[in-house]
């Protein structure tokens, strides 16, 4: 009988585990995002209020512009103002409605006329690249920022009968996706991350607008494009990264990955949500950019295997691969490409390095291709070391030794140079990222 109600107990025990596994049970829903397929805004919807917050004095004109404005949202296209985002990807955030309104705007919810004690961040993106953030008060109302102004809208009476009642709401979908798709070939613009030999970073915007080249602008830091905005990203004797809104900087944010006394770190590649970095006792690091005091990610975290016993057996003058270790890694610009590389330190001072096989995800590089081919790139620019293309294949970026180099490519060939931007002593590119369409228009805002 004893043997009976262990293994009934057992069963039990098994079962109940297997139950808990299956749960997708969120311990802080204010903290972890849920990612729909379903638009948790689904529907047409209207602006009918606008509020100004900050320090800025709109007119009446200015505010009403916005009045009376129609979006739409569900699982294939996201538009508001005639900004057209297909196959959306929804991402939801229960937070409290004070901390996220005072937060951000400075603004008491209450004095607003919202009573909800809690609302939905829902962010839209589109192929891991950002389009936009509302905030669900409730079924019937979200909250839009546009700049200094925030817009409120309310859902439109043509979800009731199925009819537009106003023909100013209405969304001519075919003209918008149209417009959208000759936009999109006719702007391209490119962030270029960059660090010299001091440790120091800049961030270089470059843009190219129906085939005229606009001027070149230059930020401090790295400037770095996000699922939700911008933010920015630097090292000296720490490292740090905090987003770009507003009364948020690198001391409040406290996002900093403080190092040992005479220890310092450098950065040798930032993508969307990782940043690789070399510390001063020449250990490499890949560290994920929400939360730069966490652990180093492992390389088969990031890639979804491990290191292979080739490349552990690869030194055959070394016994002992002890100090061969998944944390021991990162990622590395070459000749055209990112590539990622593995280290080997043999003692305090001395490392060996190895170049990895593998193909980078798309969660750490969403766009690295070249055209033309890097031995192409070479035929016109004998002493370029690295280049990057534009999504549109309508210049080209190339670094040399001294230069950076800004070459339109016409019918399908390199044309000559038309920027030449003078790199400091020892600089060398550690983020690069490009935009397309009405992309562009936003990307320079921030990086002028």
């Amino acid at each position: 009988m004893k043997k009976i109600y262990v293994v009934l107990f057992s069963v039990i025990l098994i079962v109940m585990y297997l139950l808990h596994s299956s749960l997708d049970l969120s311990l802080n829903a204010e903290i972890t995002p849920r990612k729909l397929v379903k638009a948790p805004i689904e529907g047409e919807w209207i602006v009918d209020k606008t509020v100004v917050f900050g320090d800025k004095n709109l007119s009446d004109k200015d505010k009403d512009q916005w009045l009376n404005k129609p979006a739409s949202f569900n699982s294939k296209t996201a538009v508001f103002d005639d900004k057209l985002c297909d196959s959306p990807s929804y991402k939801v955030k229960l937070v409290n409605a004070y901390n996220y309104f005072w937060d951000n705007f400075k603004i008491n919810p209450k004095t607003l006329g919202l009573k909800e004690e809690k609302v939905e961040v829902i962010t839209i993106s589109s192929k891991d690249r950002y389009y936009d953030e509302y905030v669900k008060i409730n079924e019937n109302s979200i909250v839009k920022q546009n700049e200094d102004t925030l817009l409120f809208f309310k859902k439109s009476d043509s979800n009731k009968d199925g009819t537009a009642k106003n023909k100013e709401n209405f969304i001519d979908y075919k003209s918008i996706a149209s417009a959208k798709e000759k936009e999109v070939k006719n702007k391209s613009g490119f962030l270029l991350g960059l660090r010299d030999a001091k440790g120091s970073y800049r961030t270089i915007w470059i843009s190219y607008i129906n085939k005229n080249f606009m001027p070149v602008t230059e930020v401090n830091n790295i400037l770095l494009p996000r699922m939700d905005g911008f933010w920015q990203l630097g090292s000296d004797n720490s490292l740090w990264a905090y987003p770009m809104k507003k009364d948020i900087n690198k001391d409040n944010y406290k996002n900093i990955k403080e190092f040992s006394q005479g220890s310092s770190a450098i950065i040798n590649f930032v993508g969307s949500d990782y940043v690789s970095i070399e510390t001063s006792d020449k250990k490499l690091q890949v560290l994920p950019i929400d939360n730069l005091k966490s652990t180093p990610l492992k390389f088969a975290a990031a890639l979804g295997q491990g290191l292979s016993n080739s490349l552990l057996k690869e030194d055959s003058s070394e016994k002992n691969t002890a100090n061969f270790n998944e944390i021991n890694w990162g990622v590395f610009r070459r000749a055209g490409r990112w590539i990622l590389r593995s280290r080997k330190n043999t003692d305090e001072k001395n490392y060996k390095d190895f170049d990895m096989s593998y193909a980078i995800t798309k969660s750490m590089i969403v766009y690295d291709e070249l055209y033309p081919s890097f031995s192409e790139i070479k035929e016109k620019e004998s002493e370029a070391i690295d280049a990057f293309s534009s999504p549109n294949r309508d210049f080209d970026v190339i670094i040399t030794s001294t230069d950076i180099l800004v070459l339109p490519i016409k019918d399908g060939k390199l044309s000559d140079v038309q920027n030449r931007i003078r790199l400091k002593k020892g600089e060398v590119p550690v983020m690069a990222h490009w935009a397309t369409g009405s992309y562009v228009d936003d990307w320079a805002k921030i990086a002028r």
